[in-house]
Formats: structure tokens, C-alpha cells, sequence
């Protein structure tokens, strides 16, 4: 009886089933290139935070930059490098170069943006929204990374709030 709690306890973890496996296929998938990842998902739309966002940018130029999502055409489409310049070119005289460059940082750190530039066959486009280049494989993956690390975020935060609602005892304390 005593080797067979000593063989309970010194068993690997890597053999226990459970939580130990279900990470290491985590971040197995998280760190794999290929995967899910490796078939395009096809044109991204931009969600409700992005075309906000977008229109945001567009209200600080001179002329709509073509390349963000629109009413009419809310594809996701990664920026060439080098587009804050292009930006900043069509940029209203009132609107000074640190909103713009904000309104441009928030807008691809967004998850739609991030998706649509980690796909692999994602291409940068430059202001008119003609693609120019594919994405590197480089940032392909950082964006992959970025994305994943905002939907962990955003399912935690569903989780804890459904915690908070549903598993809270009653108070009973007797105050308002």
C-alpha cells in the first residue's frame, strides 16, 4: 500500500491526464505555424470597434484613405509599412500628428486587423487599397500571436464576469 501512494506521487506529470496536457496542446497550436493558420479564412471583415476606428482616422484626413474599411467595403486590408507617412500627408491642418498616430496604433492593434494580417496569404496595401506586398512571415506570426493573446483576454474577461454574476452568494448581511 505504501509503493503504490509513492507510485501515485511520483508519477511524471507529462503522463497525467488533464490539465498538464490540455497546455501543452495549447501552446503547441499557439506556437505552430501551421495548423488552422495555414489555410486563409478569406477576406476579414472589419467588426464594430474597427469600422469606429476607421472612420475615426478617415474624420482626421483631408481625403478618405481607401485602404480602411468603409460602409461599402468593410474588408480588412494590413497597411504597407510606412503608412503613417502616407497618412500624415492627408492629414487635416487641425488634427494634430499625435492623434492621428494614436488613431492609427489603436487601429492595428485591433483583433480584426491583427486577423487579417496573419492570415497567409495576406497582402499590404498601400492608401488606395491596391496590394502592394505580402505580409512577412515575421510579422504574419506576431500578428497571429497578438490575436490569439486578445481572445485569451476577452475569454477570460467573459469567464470572470459570468463568475461574478452567476456564482455570487446572496448577501445576507442585511444591508442595502
Amino acid at each position: 500500500m505504501n509503493d503504490a501512494r509513492t507510485a501515485k506521487v511520483t508519477k511524471p506529470a507529462e503522463t497525467r491526464p488533464g490539465k498538464a496536457t490540455q497546455t501543452s496542446e495549447r501552446k503547441q497550436f499557439q506556437d505552430a505555424p501551421r495548423g488552422s493558420w495555414a489555410q486563409s479564412k478569406g477576406p476579414i471583415t472589419a467588426d464594430g470597434q474597427a469600422k469606429r476606428l476607421a472612420a475615426e482616422i478617415n474624420s482626421y484626413l483631408t481625403e478618405p484613405a481607401a485602404v480602411l474599411p468603409s460602409a461599402a467595403d468593410a474588408v480588412m486590408r494590413p497597411f504597407i509599412k510606412g503608412m503613417g507617412s502616407a497618412l500624415h500627408a492627408r492629414r487635416r491642418p487641425q488634427v494634430s500628428s499625435r492623434d492621428l498616430a494614436k488613431a492609427v496604433r489603436v487601429y492595428t492593434s485591433n483583433a480584426s486587423y491583427l486577423l487579417a494580417a496573419a492570415q497567409p496569404d495576406s497582402m499590404r496595401h498601400d492608401i488606395d487599397g491596391a496590394p502592394v506586398e505580402p505580409v512577412n512571415e515575421e510579422d504574419r506570426d506576431y500578428s497571429r500571436k497578438r490575436f490569439l493573446e486578445i481572445m485569451a483576454t476577452k475569454r477570460k474577461a467573459r469567464a470572470d464576469k459570468a463568475a461574478a454574476s452567476g456564482n455570487q452568494p446572496p448577501d445576507r448581511t442585511g444591508s442595502p
